[in-house]
């Protein structure tokens, strides 16, 4: 039974770090994005049009994987035990 736990926690923990190494993805994808956009996207023009699109739609996959992450921290009592045992 000891075991089995182990198991558990083990394979939980693994996810918590696979999830906190895909926020931190995020995080840094956002900011590159919004450089580019203050670089990129100052003049109208047709290419701003299209960058502009494939940034809203970039943007909404992050937002979704995001969505899923707190999800996953929600519903997951590990992961949750550790977020409310954090300071601050």
């Amino acid at each position: 039974m000891v075991l089995i736990r182990l198991q558990f926690a083990n394979r939980d923990l693994k996810e918590y770090g696979s999830m906190l190494v895909g926020m931190e993805f995020v995080a840094r994808e956002i900011r590159f994005y919004t450089i580019f956009e203050v670089v990129y996207l100052k003049k109208p023009s047709e290419a701003t049009e299209q960058l502009s699109s494939t940034l809203v739609k970039t943007y909404a996959k992050l937002l979704q994987y995001l969505a899923n992450a707190m999800k996953y921290y929600k519903g997951n009592f590990l992961s949750t035990r550790i977020i409310n045992d954090c300071p601050g």
